[in-house]
């Protein structure tokens, strides 16, 4: 039971990793933190920590990770990553430029470090390592190529959802065949590859922050390529009427933050949801879940 929980709970630090987004919020604050919750099947299964320093040049993201209660007990999950891409500029799409992550769990620890060249995003140079011994990864080179890290592709999506509201691309949500507005990502984590196709799917009304708000709501498929186990969750994600998918719900105005994620289909259901906001006070901190 510990170990299919572990994995489980690895699998869902990957999809958090690569689909959790937020948009330019920088402009009021130097950094912003948002704070969610993890649940599984109804239980709160973890706390997520998500940093977002956007400045002209360079985009820093940082993203942490803990699993609580029982699941602490039966995983010992806890991450961190770090990951820097080049800045906001109008127009481009972000490239990245180095991704760090360690994890620990009761099985022991994992790190890895990607190095990649700022102008063409091509990987310069890649660690694994496990328990402080360097591993090779299952990801054949070839499929490493034209790929950005978890937190890179955060950035990415962000940028889209950006673009959409600046050029208009919203206006026709709700027509009976409206345009449709997909975004492909590649994604290599320096040892799992995988593709995410995210659609937006329409425009809702949601309860956050104590009322009412319109949001956007995405639709989020993954596709596993490479460098997963057979026992991983990931490796066996579409369920057998193939329409598991992850639900992505954001604020739908000029500075929209994520308010929930939600997998859709198959059993043990998974919720991330918005607990708290900090946006440069030095005092704001967590509020356990």
């Amino acid at each position: 039971m510990s170990m299919m929980v572990r994995r489980c709970f690895l699998s869902l630090a990957v999809m958090a990793i690569g689909l959790v987004s937020v948009a330019d919020r920088a402009k009021a604050a130097d950094e912003l933190d948002l704070y969610m919750v993890m649940t599984m099947a109804g239980v709160t299964a973890g706390s997520i920590k998500l940093s977002i320093d956007d400045q002209e040049s360079e985009t820093v993201s940082k993203l942490a990770m803990k699993s609580q209660g029982l699941f602490k007990f039966l995983t010992g999950y806890e991450s961190q990553a770090i990951a820097r891409s080049t800045g906001s500029t109008e127009g481009a799409s972000p490239m990245p430029i180095r991704y760090e992550s360690t994890y620990e769990t009761n099985s022991g620890e994992r790190r890895v470090e990607i190095a990649y060249d700022p102008e063409t995003g091509a990987i310069d140079a890649l660690g694994n390592w496990k328990e402080g011994k360097p591993r090779t990864t299952r990801v054949p080179a070839a499929l490493q190529a034209t790929t950005v890290d978890p937190l890179t592709a955060m950035v990415r999506f962000r940028h889209w959802i950006r673009d959409l509201r600046r050029d208009g691309g919203l206006q026709n949500i709700g027509v009976s065949e409206p345009a449709p507005k997909m975004l492909g990502l590649e994604v290599f984590d320096g040892r799992r590859r995988y593709r995410l196709e995210i659609g937006l799917l329409e425009r809702v009304q949601v309860d956050h922050a104590g009322s009412r708000v319109p949001a956007l709501r995405f639709r989020v498929d993954l596709e596993t390529l490479a460098g997963f186990s057979k026992n991983d969750m990931l490796a066996n994600w579409s369920s057998e009427d193939g329409h598991r998918w992850i639900e992505v719900i954001v604020t739908d105005d000029d500075d929209p933050v994520p308010i929930s994620m939600a997998t859709v289909g198959g059993s043990l259901k998974t919720t991330i949801y918005l607990r708290k906001i900090c946006n440069g006070e030095d005092k704001c901190i967590k509020v356990d879940g």
